[in-house]
């Protein structure tokens, strides 16, 4: 059985989800090199306090998040963020389900962000 799999993995490209705990340190260096989707998962009102650049806002408690959130590219990694972390490993898992391959948590969220002094853009 184990070789069905491998052979239906082969023949639709089939990879396993990467997912993982970042630093503010690592993010920066993937802001850096570029080619990645980042995804603040915060309400309208929190997105106007501040927000890391480039970010997108889809609000997590926005009923239509999972199919606004889907249709970002799934092959680009994604860097997920919230407040302090929370609501971002709740998005994570619910978009690791809808077939992202490689999602990134940022570690202490935006307030951590900013409590080192990150850029931000505020509306």
């Amino acid at each position: 059985m184990s070789y069905l799999v491998l052979i239906i993995q082969l023949l639709f490209g089939f990879q396993n989800p990467k997912t993982a705990v970042i630093t503010n340190d690592q993010l920066q260096k993937m802001i850096d090199g570029g080619g990645i989707t980042i995804l603040d998962v915060r309400t309208p009102e929190e997105w106007e306090k501040g927000y890391i650049k480039d970010a997108v806002l889809i609000d997590i408690y926005d009923p239509d998040f999972l199919s606004k959130a889907t249709a970002l590219d799934k092959e680009k990694p994604l860097v997920i963020y919230c407040a302090a972390g929370g609501r971002s490993a709740s998005a994570t898992t619910k978009l690791l389900k809808e077939g992202f391959l490689e999602i990134y948590d940022l570690g202490g969220g935006f307030r951590g962000w900013i409590a080192e002094k990150r850029p931000s853009v505020k509306e």
